[in-house]
């Protein structure tokens, strides 16, 4: 047998000997969770706001972003600050001119994080998390040498969960979905909201 065909049967051996011997070779690592925590997040899912004129928006895909801080205050809940986006740019053109349309949803909360399960367990990297803060609608009209912006801010609420997969001793990589409602009740926009899933990276530090 050549070198190239043993390869994939090596790399299959070695996986069923790791699921008959998980502690030697696909050991759990507890996660260890204690002072700060630096994350950040991208994904995707659908977003929308109501006109206060006009009412509900088409429901459209855009992308998802998150940047948070916290610090653990007992072994199974975190409290920090987290901000949370959504973003969409459409593109318009005529004989004329050229259109681009920006619309970011934002959510700037106070939010805590609970940890339900045993961190030593299978179930140690699950979380829920929820917050309230400020909220953000901009709307950016971008035409020849020209831009116009529009921005009206409210309040904001979110609410997620996930599972993290813990890398190395510090570094987690996770999955999570997540739900934003803006409460912005202005002149334009009446209220908002955006939700999707996400790639989590996170360093407890």
């Amino acid at each position: 047998m050549s070198a190239r065909n043993s390869a994939p049967l090596a790399a299959v051996l070695l996986i069923c000997a790791g699921l008959a011997l998980p502690n030697d070779c696909f050991a759990l690592r507890e996660h260890v969770r204690d002072g700060w925590l630096l994350g950040f997040s991208v994904g995707t899912g659908p977003g929308e706001f109501t006109d206060t004129e006009e009412g509900a928006s088409p429901s459209e895909s855009g992308g998802l972003f998150a940047m948070r801080v916290g610090r653990m205050i007992q072994p199974k809940l975190m409290i920090g600050a987290e901000l949370a986006g959504w973003v969409r740019s459409e593109t318009e053109s005529d004989a004329f001119e050229t259109l681009e349309t920006t619309l970011t949803l934002s959510d700037l909360a106070v939010a805590a994080t609970f940890f339900p399960a045993d961190p030593a367990s299978s179930l140690g990297g699950l979380y829920l998390r929820a917050g309230i803060g400020a909220a953000e609608v901009k709307t950016e009209l971008k035409g020849g040498a020209a831009t116009v912006s529009l921005s009206e801010s409210g309040l904001g609420v979110l609410l997620g969960g996930g599972y993290e997969f813990r890398l190395t001793e510090r570094f987690v990589l996770g999955a999570g979905a997540s739900f934003n409602k803006l409460s912005i009740g202005g002149d334009v926009v009446d209220s908002a909201k955006f939700s999707g899933v996400a790639l989590d990276l996170n360093w407890y530090l």
